[in-house]
């Protein structure tokens, strides 16, 4: 990460439908949502010091602990697509990060994922404490991105009533 302004909220990761991602209900599988904000993501953490060249220079990643996707509209074959992504909080060993993905023409919301990852040695499989340079750049984001309202989709839980009998 330089020291110009963070990006609030971060956007590196533009695509398009592809035919292979449709389904059979014709629009864009559930998989692929995951596989865009797979990417996106993977893309915030080289933006923050964590990617590839970090795992392999210091033997720690970051690995996903839990996971959930809201989906908002659809989108098929050859929409334009952008993810943003956001750092919504952090403790020594956490990251909560939340991500949009839009429809980039129509500007609509089609998705959003929250997620919570852990900082990983990956030699021993276990959490450990994030360095003090990542710290530092967790702080700057956090800062940037806590200006931005938070979205209404963040801690959501999946429930349905239960139906009463009789």
């Amino acid at each position: 990460m330089n020291s110009e302004a963070i990006p609030t909220p971060f956007c590196a990761y533009k695509n398009r439908v592809e035919k292979d991602w449709l389904d059979y209900n014709g629009h864009m599988n559930v998989a692929y949502y995951t596989r865009a904000f797979d990417e996106a993501t993977d893309l915030w953490w080289t933006y923050l010091g964590l990617g590839p060249e970090y795992v392999k220079a210091e033997g720690r990643s970051v690995f996903a602990v839990e996971a959930h996707v809201v989906y908002k509209r659809e989108l098929q074959l050859g929409d334009p697509l952008h993810v943003t992504t956001r750092l919504l909080g952090f403790d020594e060993k956490r990251m909560h990060v939340f991500l949009e993905l839009h429809h980039s023409e129509k500007n609509y919301l089609s998705a959003t994922e929250e997620l919570m990852v852990v900082h990983v040695d990956m030699k021993k499989r276990a959490a450990v404490p994030f360095p003090d340079a990542v710290l530092g750049r967790l702080e700057a984001a956090l800062a940037a991105h806590s200006q931005l309202p938070v979205p209404e989709q963040v801690g959501r839980q999946i429930a349905v009533k239960p139906r009463r009998q009789g």
